[in-house]
This record gives structure tokens, C-alpha cells and sequence, in this order.
């Protein structure tokens, strides 16, 4: 699955370089899979942890 994200990035990358490579339609249907996908994959690492581990990708707060 991680393959997939990689995959689905690297294409969105090379369609925003090429605007003629990808129409409107297919660039929104690639957004969404991706979403997709990562929505997915965090969800089952999070169950996988039993809830551990499941603010990762989010700043730590700063002490004041």
C-alpha cells in the first residue's frame, strides 16, 4: 500500500509539471484515491498500535 501512495504522489508531481498529461477529471480522481489510500493507511497503522502512536504526523505543542 505504501507502494501505491508513492506511486499516485510520483504522478501527481509529473501531472502538475505537465498540464497536458492529465485532464482536470483524471488529476481530481488521482487526488481523491490518494486521499484515499492515506486516510486508509493511518487508520489501520492506528488500530494495528491500538491507538498508540496516533499523533505521529502532528507538531508537538511548545511549552509556554
Amino acid at each position: 500500500m505504501k507502494r501505491e501512495i508513492k506511486l499516485l504522489k510520483h504522478a501527481l508531481k509529473k501531472g502538475k509539471e505537465d498540464p497536458l498529461m492529465y485532464s482536470l477529471e483524471e488529476t481530481r480522481k488521482l487526488e481523491a484515491k490518494l486521499k484515499q489510500l492515506t486516510d486508509w493507511y493511518d487508520s489501520v497503522r492506528i488500530q494495528e498500535k491500538n491507538g498508540f502512536g496516533q499523533y505521529i504526523n502532528q507538531p508537538k505543542p511548545t511549552k509556554p
